[in-house]
């Protein structure tokens, strides 16, 4: 997980929270939408202008922060962390030379899994940043990473001081993303990458399944790029240049998209938002074992130097 909405999804109060308008498109300013999922209470829309994709209402501040912070943790977010750990572990090794990483931030560290492998397996020293007090606390109780409770820009780091800023899968959660992005550009080093991570939503899967799409959770994941819009969002922070990308499509994804011979459902059938959260914390991780011993060899056979899969990542060098 990591910053608020800024950030990754829970707990059964949510529902009560109060939404408020979205405002203008935050990656270009554009004020004419149109609707992709009519999600009741969370609707999502493309702004006209640059096409980027965002949940047209968005919890305030206050209540993102009690969402993140308080109760936000389950045993399907651990599971699930531990084999993107993994997965990740490899796409930086294909997209940063790590033998010339020592220092090295993960925003939205989570339970500190990838701060661990980077530690274990590659002698790279590392400093997490993340929001769930649940989370934050197994990495330095159970791992002896060290993660500070917070935003990155309450986190006190100096900036220009790591080699090697990632952040996987917390984008999708930001409402400002443009911010956020020059505040991982700042706690880079010149001439250190910064790598992102998120779900490509104008992906092949993305557009079969429609609404039921898994990751359209629109309270939390309140940001939605596409290849493009996320290379616009990177170069509309400053400092950085792009020099590389890539993705895959989880074998999840390929089987749901098989499997499903049917129009997908429409939106108010696809997610309820009181329904949803309130199981969100209490799911489990389906078939965690079997996915444990699929995923990485599928990443390997399935990685591809584009950004066109359901899963994408993008890395860029801080200039200056």
């Amino acid at each position: 997980m990591s910053e608020p909405a800024e950030q990754q999804g829970g707990g059964a109060g949510i529902a009560g929270e109060a939404f408020v308008d979205r405002g203008p498109c935050p990656l270009c300013g554009g004020e004419r939408f149109e609707t992709v999922h009519d999600f009741a209470k969370v609707p999502v829309r493309r702004c006209v202008s640059c096409g980027f994709v965002h949940s047209a209402r968005v919890m305030t501040a206050e209540g993102a922060r009690r969402y993140y912070t308080g109760e936000f943790g389950s045993a399907r977010h651990r599971d699930g962390q531990i084999l993107n750990a993994a997965i990740n572990e490899r796409v930086l090794a294909r997209l940063v030379d790590l033998g010339r990483v020592r220092t090295f931030l993960d925003v939205g560290a989570g339970y500190g899994f990838l701060l661990a492998r980077m530690r274990d397996r590659r002698g790279i020293s590392g400093v997490g940043v993340e929001l769930s007090a649940g989370e934050a606390a197994h990495g330095v109780e159970r791992l002896g990473v060290d993660i500070r409770r917070g935003t990155l820009d309450e986190a006190g780091l100096a900036h220009g001081s790591f080699d090697l800023v990632t952040a996987f899968e917390v984008i999708e959660h930001v409402q400002d993303p443009v911010p956020f992005v020059r505040s991982l550009a700042r706690h880079c080093r010149p001439g250190g990458h910064v790598v992102i991570g998120t779900d490509n939503f104008e992906s092949p899967t993305v557009r079969r399944l429609g609404a039921e799409f898994r990751k359209w959770i629109p309270h939390s994941h309140v940001s939605h790029f596409g290849p493009a819009t996320l290379r616009r969002c990177v170069e509309a922070a400053g400092g950085l240049a792009v020099t590389g990308g890539g993705s895959f499509t989880p074998w999840e994804n390929v089987l749901q998209r098989v499997l499903m011979r049917r129009a997908p459902r429409p939106a108010a059938e696809a997610f309820d938002l009181d329904a949803f959260v309130r199981t969100e914390m209490a799911r489990g991780y389906r078939m965690f074992g079997v996915r444990r011993r699929i995923s990485a060899a599928w990443f390997g056979l399935r990685w591809r130097r584009t950004m066109n899969g359901a899963m994408m990542y993008l890395s860029a060098r801080r200039e200056g």
